[in-house]
């Protein structure tokens, strides 16, 4: 997995 990935999921779910 790309972490670049992983951190456009945690934006989502953090709302940044």
């Amino acid at each position: 997995l790309v972490l670049l990935n992983l951190v456009l999921i945690a934006q989502k779910f953090l709302g940044y």
